[in-house]
């Protein structure tokens, strides 16, 4: 059914669903086609997981904190097991697309691609079915799918929604301004994680207003992708900090980086503009027309509508 609530669905009962589907997805991709591209399946059971995690932190004020740090943390760890060997071939294919678009020294750029070729042949060399990770991970993923159907939640409708909706989106103006007082990698990291959970507030929101919220959705996800081109070059940042004679490859990494940086400022100062309280009255307006009379499909002209 996809990640997004249904018209005439409970709340509780559609994060469960919603979570439901994403551990099961995830838990077939370590399943027996893991070996066709395990690289694929690390990046889907990574997403699943964090949808999941963006789900349940939605209603997380009113679902009983046991219940929830159960599904939060076991999605947490499932993908945490599986972190090293997506960073690796992240770190060479940040630097890979960032070659296409910055002349760097040809000596300096081989020593770089020597060293994150290397990071990768190892991490892909571990990855098999019977890897310890692997093998946690899914362990992980079975017992989250448990956790999952023991969500509760001490309200409904709306009420499950707003609290959770805007704690997210406060946490992410105050992200920002952080970044703008004190630009670090951590801090515009930090960012990113409170921006991506909006974005999946959104996404699992955006039926009941598709015109509006599927742009804002699309728009939060231009930023998140900015905050995690510019943290995969903070990582690269470091990996590369002890490796001789590339000072200048350092210099266009930063520079990167730093515009990256700057460019999801400028977005964010719009898509953070509207105070917490006003963020959850207009979502909210949008929520009760749509429970009251459902939104079939973003409006048109004949062409778009019906052609």
């Amino acid at each position: 059914m996809g990640y997004s609530l249904e018209h005439d669905e409970p709340v509780l009962d559609g994060i469960r669903r919603v979570c439901g589907e994403q551990v099961d997805d995830a838990i077939a991709a370590l399943g027996d086609g893991f070996t066709d591209d395990p690289h694929v399946a690390i990046h889907e059971v990574r997403k699943h997981c964090k949808k999941i995690r963006g789900a349940v932190r939605l209603v997380r004020p009113v679902v009983h904190s046991k219940r929830y740090r159960a599904v939060n943390e076991l999605a947490r760890d499932a993908a945490r097991e599986l972190s090293d060997f997506r960073d690796a071939r992240a770190l060479r294919g940040t630097f890979e697309r960032l070659r296409e678009v910055v002349e760097f020294d040809a000596d300096q750029m081989a020593a770089t691609q020597g060293v994150l070729v290397a990071d990768q042949t190892t991490a892909e060399e571990a990855i098999t079915p019977e890897n310890p990770g692997v093998v946690r991970s899914r362990d992980l993923l079975a017992e989250l799918r448990d956790a999952v159907d023991r969500l509760r939640a001490k309200d409904t409708e709306w009420d499950a929604i707003s609290p959770g909706l805007v704690k997210t989106y406060e946490r992410g103006r105050i992200a920002m301004v952080t970044c703008i007082d004190r630009p670090t990698g951590e801090s515009f990291h930090e960012w990113r994680k409170r921006a991506k959970y909006t974005r999946y507030h959104l996404g699992l929101i955006a039926p009941s207003a598709p015109d509006l919220l599927d742009p804002l959705e699309q728009a939060f996800h231009h930023l998140t992708d900015a905050l995690g081109d510019a943290h995969d070059l903070f990582v690269l940042e470091q990996r590369l900090d002890d490796v001789d004679d590339i000072d200048g490859t350092r210099l266009l990494i930063a520079g990167a980086r730093a515009d990256l940086e700057r460019r999801a400022v400028h977005l964010g100062r719009r898509l953070y503009a509207e105070s917490g309280k006003r963020f959850e009255q207009r979502l909210g307006t949008y929520w009760d027309a749509w429970r009251s009379e459902p939104v079939d499909a973003a409006a048109g002209g004949l062409g778009s509508v019906y052609g």
